[in-house]
């Protein structure tokens, strides 16, 4: 498939994995990754082949486009290994060229012929009510939204919880998702719009 038209270049294919961990050192180390599903959740070295250092880095969304054949199991399985788009072996080259621009930025872009299985969910997932989203946080992070809605920083948050400050990053990172929000101010938004300041589960004291 020609893929310039698309203004991407391939510039290097390998047989394995740690070809590609080899080459991910080189001077033109890739913007994106294509591969496949299998080897995607099979991988023990995942983080190598994005020089993650922290545990915020390997928290980040990975500039990787994962081709799976389709099953629900199979997506979800390099979902959660966070890989940023997923195509299915049928998709079309310009659901292809999409995956690809939308992993160099890191934006979640899923198959729309998987996606059309699942419209009604989706639909149920924008219109569920803040409040809904925000019992998926774990005490955790409840308690670093409660901060961060108060408007502390990320090393004071650390200092409160008496955490790391790549812990607080991973924590936030894991809330904007959550919640469905594009950043801090739209999750303390979110917080404030409940009442979770005034009402919060948290036992914190400032």
């Amino acid at each position: 498939m020609d893929l310039k038209r698309f203004h991407i270049e391939l510039t290097r294919t390998t047989s394995t994995f740690e070809e590609a961990i080899h080459g991910a050192a080189g001077p033109t180390r890739p913007d994106v990754w294509i591969l496949r599903s299998a080897a995607v959740t099979a991988c023990t070295n995942w983080h190598r082949l994005f020089g993650d250092t922290d545990d915020a880095e390997r928290a980040r969304v990975k500039p990787v486009v994962a081709v799976c054949a389709g099953e629900p199991s199979e997506i979800s399985g390099v979902l959660a290994r966070g890989v940023a788009s997923v195509v299915r072996s049928d998709d079309s080259p310009w659901h292809l060229a999409a995956a690809i621009h939308s992993a160099s930025t890191r934006h979640l872009f899923v198959s729309p012929h998987t996606l059309s299985n699942y419209r009604s969910d989706i639909m149920d997932l924008f219109s569920a009510p803040s409040s809904t989203r925000l019992d998926a946080l774990t005490e955790r992070e409840h308690d670093v939204l409660v901060c961060l809605a108060q408007g502390m920083s990320n090393p004071m948050i650390a200092a409160h919880l008496h955490i790391t400050r790549a812990t607080v990053g991973s924590h936030v990172l894991r809330i904007l998702r959550k919640l469905a929000a594009a950043n801090r101010t739209e999750a303390a938004a979110i917080a404030h719009s409940i009442g979770l300041i005034k009402t919060g589960r948290s036992k914190i004291a400032l």
